[in-house]
């Protein structure tokens, strides 16, 4: 299992897909194991991609504004 992997050596993430404006906050997917990770003041989350993808539509629609950035 890739999961195996990102365990013992770490999540190797992507650019963030949503454009928060502090660079603390963002949602990242692994290039491993494809989870996605969410990290911001209190901690990281792990996300299946149908969580994320449900998250990073209400992020948009609740601060549209950070689309297209």
């Amino acid at each position: 299992m890739k999961i195996l992997k990102c365990l013992f050596k770490g999540h190797q993430l992507e650019k963030s897909i949503v454009n928060a404006i502090n660079s603390n906050n963002w949602l990242k997917r692994c290039s491993i194991c494809g989870l996605y990770l969410m990290h911001g003041d209190i901690g990281t989350v792990i996300l299946t991609k149908r969580q994320a993808m449900k998250l990073k539509e209400e992020f948009e629609k609740e601060f549209p504004y950070s689309v297209g950035k």
